[in-house]
């Protein structure tokens, strides 16, 4: 773009306007942290562009203060914020040390372009990030975090707010006396949940079901009576792999230390802080191997300067090294072993010396030595980001204005560093496959990769009263400089102009029009900018003469906005040749040589060639999708006791970018992408919390829900047979498939075994007794794909729930926290290799005991009370097609943290140490979960496979100097 050109519009539109001129994602000033829920006091409210009190503010925003996100024991921010925002979803994914980031959505699925979590974007002190900064903050380090959720707060984000903004601030220096505060505490962390496979004897009891099933329902046994014995009393092979591989326990320690102070012309925020987390393989410490562990040393300083009353100059310097190391084997390689071995394969070790371990060609990566045998990899990651602002107050021009200018730079680099050997596999003293055992070798450095991220702000801002009226106004300028890896995204720019005018009159009405004016460089060079208006309005009720002496109301707020954002990244592209274009650059031809272009040539046999192809057809008018969103606000605060805020919106999505399915696929490779998808989304959220005293016992109790449907309008679907077979119409994510009926009994068949005429003939294979029948919905004597339909939720939850409280008494307190939600399916059949059993030489788990089976002769009859389709060790389409057969609730209710702790009296000794605070305290994280999934299947309903989500036990000191 022509710097020359907008440098000149900037100089001209702040000749105009005499207003407050900002970047869209401004720093927020210092912020009142007294509070516990938004809108509940004259908080400051976090902005995107101007900041204004409590009163002013008419945006739907949720905050939450860093010092009450220390309760849960984990490096990883994102792992502390379940429960703490009203519509902010949290679910939780791996708990393997650096690879734990909890999947956070805002709201909902607003759009089927985006796929899903992770969506929002992250800002911190006003510049925009990525997870590989966010997620290892510190919360010694945070003032507050916040979700900025409507149009009036999201407006001037332009392209980067459609989905939300999650919105860090800082700590900064305080006025007033030096203070040095430290917390440090550790303890242990396990497995939430580990479903484990059948032993030996009962994986080889269900086998003798199996293989006699395949044998036309004949009992014959693959294991004898005296094998059955063997396991029963412990002389036949029984290896828990999952014991062997991975230990009880790890070890967790997290400590920093904070300085703070400072006069009215020099500030600092000082932090230093360590982390140390260990994971559960069950593996040394030593030169040629390790246990999974990620370690962090951060700091982090905030200075702020004043010169001649008019010169306020901020430098904020971040930085942080990470180290994260585990065995030479991949994570979920490793889990699927550990979930498809049996546990009568094979022993650990070959020989008795214990220096030969196990395998076979059909299991040849024993999970013991997976973990020991391989060597180990690591990579150090290093951050660095840095922050400078220079103000200007303009009193002499006119009272009220100031022109900031700010610059930001975000470093990351990731080195990886392994040390690699391999072990042979044994089997009665023979090497069994071609690996052999090799000696540790070290690899040399490596690059895993490295972003840097430059934004430039200018501000020129005006605020000021005139009588009951207060004004409040900015524009703003954002620009955005990114360079990373990858194809599509290795670079990544965008600029940002866009305004805000919020007019207060009498503390009682309020209005607020916001825009932005957002270019980026993903689209045609004519096609790139794109206009974002909102308007907002609030009545302050408790404000008016008829409610203002109330002993009632300390509050009561109404407010609504109207407007619009945008979403420029999409996750529709995926398929383009195995990776993604993140929706950009669609205008312009692009090809690959992968088999997407391959064919047959010759005239005898024929032969494969290779070719270019394009990944997809251009589309020059390819933009931004559109968010128009509404929302409704009521604030009230009762008794000086009660607060509570009630939202409910709507978002409705045009122009999502969606694959047009109009043209058939047998004409070709011919993906052509359009703004044609439409999707709905609406909800509400409630937040609320009561506070009281009696005496010297203090208690407060809180609660909040947030809830969102969504439902998919127009996504150019391919015409389905029936109405009911379309994904369109409903929530994104739905699960389609069949709707069983049952299982089929032995009275459906005819005496040669064939399925009785007045029963529809299933397309996927044929059926025996025990397989599950479905029903043929479109009553045409055939089950198939023309009988598909909803068959369950989606795996996002439609409600997020959150409670609990806390309790002081002198010195002692306490404080509890449930979260849950509610509405989301887990479908078993995407745990393949611990739902299906003995299927590819898979496993049997708990849930196959409740296989169909009759064998009267040997006292086996299972008929009436089935849970579970026959046994088979051979291929069954029939049985594991996604039916509402295999669709279970993912609802859960968990206690994500509580703590006790004791506050030492700050007479006596502790004055004598010239110490201000000393608390001690113990803390459990994740510690009780209710869930029919866990309590039937055994499978924990957020991490459902792979590394186990942890749960703490931790004790800890806080010392305030």
């Amino acid at each position: 773009m022509n710097k020359r050109f907008i440098l000149k519009n900037m100089l001209i539109v702040s000749a105009l306007m005499n207003i407050h001129y900002i970047v869209a994602q401004e720093q927020p000033k210092e912020v009142d942290t007294t509070e516990v829920f938004i809108g509940m006091d004259d908080q400051k409210i976090p902005g995107n562009l101007i900041q204004v009190s409590n009163t002013s503010n008419t945006s739907a925003t949720s905050t939450v203060k860093g010092k009450d996100l220390v309760n849960i024991s984990s490096l990883n921010i994102t792992n502390k914020l379940y429960g703490q925002l009203s519509g902010l979803t949290v679910t939780q994914g791996s708990g393997e040390p650096g690879n734990d980031m909890a999947q956070l959505l805002i709201r909902g699925n607003g759009s089927y372009g985006n796929g899903g979590y992770n969506v929002a974007k992250i800002f911190v002190d006003g510049f925009e990030v990525n997870s590989n900064y966010f997620s290892y903050m510190n919360t010694a380090e945070i003032e507050t975090i916040s979700i900025l959720k409507d149009a009036a707060a999201l407006a001037t984000f332009g392209m980067r707010g459609s989905n939300g903004v999650i919105w860090i601030v800082t700590k900064r220096g305080k006025i007033g006396k030096s203070t040095m505060n430290i917390r440090f505490n550790s303890g242990i962390q396990s497995a939430i949940n580990i479903n484990k496979p059948l032993d030996s004897y009962g994986y080889a009891s269900l086998y003798n079901q199996a293989i006699s099933n395949d044998n036309g329902g004949v009992w014959s046994p693959q294991y004898a009576q005296a094998d059955l014995l063997a396991y029963q009393q412990g002389a036949g092979t029984n290896v828990d792999w999952y014991d062997t591989a991975l230990k009880g326990t790890g070890i967790y320690t997290n400590g920093d230390i904070a300085f703070n102070g400072g006069d009215e012309n020099a500030r600092y925020n000082i932090v230093f802080d360590y982390g140390n987390q260990k994971g559960l393989y069950n593996v040394a410490e030593t030169d040629s191997t390790s246990n999974s562990r990620f370690y962090k040393l951060g700091l982090r300083a905030n200075l702020d300067f004043k010169a001649f009353d008019i010169f306020e100059a901020k430098i904020d310097v971040g930085g942080r090294l990470q180290n994260h190391k585990k065995p030479n084997y991949g994570t979920n390689d490793l889990f699927n072993d550990l979930a498809r071995y049996p546990s009568n394969i094979y022993p650990v070790y070959d020989n008795q010396e214990e220096t030969h371990f196990s395998g076979t060609n059909l299991y040849p990566n024993n999970p013991y030595g997976s973990v020991n045998g391989l060597g180990w990899n690591s990579s150090q990651a290093r951050i660095l980001q840095g922050n400078f602002v220079l103000k200007e107050k303009l009193d002499f021009i006119t009272k009220g204005l100031y022109l900031e200018e700010s610059f930001s730079f975000n470093s990351y680099v990731l080195s990886t560093y392994n040390k690699t050997k391999n072990y042979g596999r044994y089997m009665d003293g023979a090497l069994t496959t071609t690996d052999v055992p090799t000696s540790i070798v070290a690899s040399g450095y490596g690059s895993g990769g490295m972003e840097d991220w430059k934004q430039a702000k200018v501000t020129l801002g005006y605020e000021q009263s005139f009588g009951k009226n207060h004004i409040t106004s900015a524009l703003g300028f954002h620009h955005s400089d990114f360079k990373g890896d990858g194809f599509f995204g290795y670079k990544y720019h965008y600029q940002n102009f866009n305004g805000r005018f919020n007019y207060n009159y009498d503390n009682r009405y309020v209005a607020e029009l916001a825009f932005s004016y957002f270019g980026i460089d993903a689209y045609a060079p004519n096609n790139r900018w794109g206009l974002y208006p909102a308007i907002s309005g609030a009545w302050i009720l408790s404000n008016e003469t008829f409610l203002k002496e109330s002993s009632v109301f300390d509050l009561l707020k109404l407010r609504a906005s109207v407007g619009t954002s945008g979403g420029s990244d999409t996750s529709v592209t995926e398929s383009l040749g195995g990776f993604s274009s993140n929706g950009r650059y669609l205008y312009q031809p692009y090809y690959s040589g992968s088999s997407i272009g391959a064919f047959y040539t010759g005239n005898g046999t024929p032969t494969w060639q290779n070719t270019l192809a394009p990944l997809f057809i251009a589309n020059e008018d390819v933009f931004a999708e559109k968010s128009l969103k509404y929302n409704i606000g009521l604030e009230f605060g009762l008794f000086d006791k009660l607060n509570a805020t009630i939202d409910v919106f709507l978002d409705k999505r045009t122009d999502v970018l969606t694959l047009d399915n109009s043209i058939p696929s047998y004409y070709g490779n011919n993906y052509y992408y359009s703004n044609i998808g439409e999707m709905t989304n609406k909800g509400f959220e409630l937040s609320i919390n009561f506070s009281d005293n009696l005496g010297d016992f203090q208690y407060a109790i809180m609660g909040m829900a947030s809830y969102a449907k969504n439902q998919i309008d127009y996504m150019a679907e391919v015409p389905p047979a029936y109405s009911y077979n379309a994904s369109t119409g409903h929530a994104f994510g739905t699960p389609i498939g069949l709707e069983a009926a049952g299982l089929y009994q032995l009275s459906d068949f005819n005496a040669d075994g064939s399925l009785k005429k007045s029963l529809p003939v299933p397309t996927f294979g044929e059926v025996q007794p025990g397989d599950i029948r479905y029903k043929d919905l479109d009553n045409d004597g055939y089950v198939d794909q023309t009988d598909y339909t909803a068959i369950g939720k989606t795996p996002f939850p439609e409600l997020t729930y959150s409670f609990g409280g806390d309790i002081k008494y002198q010195g002692i307190d306490f404080s509890i926290l449930f979260q849950g939600s509610h509405g989301a399916s887990v479908n078993l059949l995407n745990n393949w290799n611990q739902t299906v059993a003995f299927v590819d030489n898979g496993n049997a788990y708990e849930i196959a005991k409740g296989a169909w089976a009759y064998y009267p002769d040997q006292g086996i009859d299972t008929r009436e009370g089935a849970t579970y389709p026959r046994l088979t060790t051979t291929q069954n389409d029939n049985n594991y097609q996604s039916s509402t057969y295999w669709m279970k609730s993912a609802d859960y209710l968990r206690i994500r943290y509580m703590e006790l702790g004791y506050s030492f009296s700050t007479e006596g000794v502790l004055s004598h140490l010239n110490l201000s605070k000393l608390r001690v305290f113990v803390n459990a994280s994740n510690f009780l979960t209710w869930s029919s999934l866990l309590k039937d299947y055994n499978l924990d309903p957020e991490t459902v496979n792979g590394y186990p989500a942890l749960k703490s036990i931790t004790t800890g000191v806080l010392v305030d100097f």
